[in-house]
């Protein structure tokens, strides 16, 4: 995916994957299995250092990107 700079994508079932771009380094290997609560990355800028650190962040299913709204979980209320 040109353009995000360091890049972790992270295959899950049923033709699912997670991206994560602009990272100033990723932890995670090429091809390793990853824990969910992993840390895979230090959050950075990549693209362009000079602007404050971003994560891209990409819900995908049969390589085409998702409205994440409908897979993430609701924050509880204080």
């Amino acid at each position: 995916m040109p353009g995000y700079g360091n890049i972790i994508i992270i295959k899950h079932q049923d033709q699912y994957s997670t991206v994560y771009a602009h990272n100033q380094q990723n932890l995670a290997q090429e091809g390793s299995w990853v824990q969910q609560g992993a840390v895979i990355a230090r959050l950075g800028n990549s693209h362009n250092p000079a602007s404050a650190p971003t994560l891209h962040f990409q819900i995908r299913r049969y390589n085409k990107a998702r409205n994440p709204l409908f897979y993430l979980k609701e924050a509880a209320s204080p």
